[in-house]
């Protein structure tokens, strides 16, 4: 039978980590040394948000074990999916890399906020495919490969994947354009890295046997 699943993003974070300005705390986020927490109306768009899918229709929730992704799941459930149990799996984990690696203080604070995403984004393609980030661009797809094989071999037939915003837009290209991930200019069009890859618990469906 097909089963249809769901991928969005979390509800939207507070990207500022305790008193650390808004550099380091991409940093922090970005290596995994602390998860970004929901914005205090997460709740309020949580419950507004039209989703392109039938929420009631739901039989499982999936996330990482922790994070923005978790908490959003659980929101989620409270508030549209009572009916559905949340399930969590570490191959959603977010893929770390070092911010500071991607672009440097002064480019940062120098250039526009939306300039200085959109060098960090192309920078982070650059680095993903030339095996320079923490996480080996093989073991990345090893874990994509295994996340699909997980969805796979669940019984429900209906369910929501929410995960982070860059992991959901690489495994997206990887399902439908796998091609990009051997050849910079195709990734770079794929993920187009001047924009954001998911605004807020949006993202994409697909269906599968």
């Amino acid at each position: 039978m097909i089963k249809n699943i769901h991928f969005v993003t979390s509800a939207p974070i507070k990207y500022r980590i305790g008193k650390h300005n808004l550099y380091d705390s991409f940093n922090i986020v970005s290596l995994g040394e602390s998860p970004a927490f929901l914005t205090k109306d997460a709740k309020i768009i949580i419950e507004n948000q039209k989703f392109p899918f039938e929420l009631k229709s739901l039989k499982m929730i999936l996330s990482a074990p922790t994070g923005q992704t978790y908490n959003s799941a659980k929101i989620i459930r409270k508030i549209r999916a009572p009916q559905a149990k949340i399930e969590t799996t570490r191959l959603l984990e977010n893929i770390k890399f070092s911010f500071h690696s991607l672009i440097n203080r002064k480019m940062f604070e120098t250039l526009t906020y939306e300039s200085a995403m959109a060098v960090a984004r192309k920078e982070f393609l650059i680095k993903f495919l030339n095996d320079d980030l923490s996480e080996k661009i093989d073991d990345f797809k090893s874990r994509l490969d295994k996340q699909i094989s997980l969805l796979k071999t669940l019984k429900d037939m209906e369910i929501l994947v929410v995960g982070h915003s860059f992991y959901l837009k690489l495994l997206q290209i990887y399902l439908n354009q796998p091609e990009a991930y051997e050849n910079i200019t195709k990734l770079s069009k794929a993920f187009n890295p001047n924009k954001k890859p998911f605004k807020p618990l949006e993202g994409f469906s697909i269906a599968l046997d």
